[in-house]
């Protein structure tokens, strides 16, 4: 087929064959869509996944002009070097992710920067592999990932900075209350992007949410040590309260903003643009 397929028949041989969000691509057919020349820096091992990672909508859309190519993802049974265990559960880790359910029972990885594009004509001769397919909770996982990369929050390199001391303290008790949290958000005082003068301190209230099997008194407990944390942080105030998940409302969606460990992004202290904090800061 080509360019003398109507946009009917594309949207039909596209789902006929079985094409849509977290198809793997036939091993046969990797070699001709994706390796060199055409791909020439996206690496290939044997037993590799190469899986597609457009929407299913624009997988099968009529008109080609208008989604003229499909997005694959590269997932490998090697587990990244670089990254902990605990950072690749959950789909926590911006670079990497790890998939547990795929229908085979194969653990795989993926790495952010290992994606490349093909026209999405030549997929109409193909048929994706029957014999390896990602569970849709996978596929759901793998789609929010890569979305969640554009949309978490940034926040200011200041306030960044200021963290610094005490990162591993923040890291343990990621590690210990990792069961204990669903999530914890945050809104700042003055916006969350706005860089502030050194001797001028950050107001930051953070919203520890949880499940209703953490105990009232235990969530408590577990905020009472969060706040613990921030004493010996230079110029950051923070106040921090509990909430049940079933309390979290849209609106507190569109108050607060989403906050991870991950979403901290440090300048390089040796390019002298911006001020370091050291643990004797006045």
């Amino acid at each position: 087929m080509g360019s003398g397929v109507t946009p009917e028949e594309r949207a039909t041989v596209l789902r006929s064959a079985g094409w849509q969000q977290g198809s793997v691509l036939l091993e046969e057919d990797v070699e001709g869509l994706l390796l060199p020349p055409a791909h020439p820096t996206l690496p290939c091992q044997p037993g590799d996944w190469f899986v597609v990672i457009s929407h299913t909508c624009d997988v099968l859309q009529r008109d080609l002009k208008k989604e003229p190519e499909v997005e694959i993802l590269r997932l490998t049974c090697n587990r990244p070097s670089d990254a902990t265990t605990a950072a690749l559960q959950g789909a926590q880790h911006p670079l990497y992710i790890q998939l547990e359910r795929t229908l085979q029972g194969v653990k795989l990885y993926g790495c952010i920067h290992e994606r490349a594009r093909v026209p999405r004509e030549r997929l109409e001769n193909r048929k994706p592999d029957g014999t390896r397919m990602l569970s849709m909770e996978d596929t759901r996982v793998l789609a929010k990932w890569i979305g969640h990369r554009y949309i978490r929050a940034a926040y200011p390199d200041a306030f960044n900075d200021r963290l610094r001391p005490m990162l591993s303290q923040l890291k343990q008790f990621w590690k210990s209350n990792s069961k204990k949290l669903r999530a914890v958000y945050c809104v700042f005082a003055y916006g969350e992007g706005v860089e502030l003068p050194a001797d001028e301190p950050y107001d930051v209230e953070f919203l520890l949410v949880h499940s209703s099997a953490l105990l009232t008194s235990d969530a408590q407990r577990v905020v009472a040590a969060f706040e613990a944390l921030w004493t010996s942080c230079w110029y950051v105030s923070i106040t921090a309260t509990s909430r049940l998940d079933r309390d979290f409302t849209l609106r507190d969606m569109d108050r607060y903003t989403r906050w991870d460990l991950d979403h901290l992004s440090f300048a390089d202290p040796q390019d002298g643009s911006r001020p370091s904090i050291s643990a004797d800061y006045p």
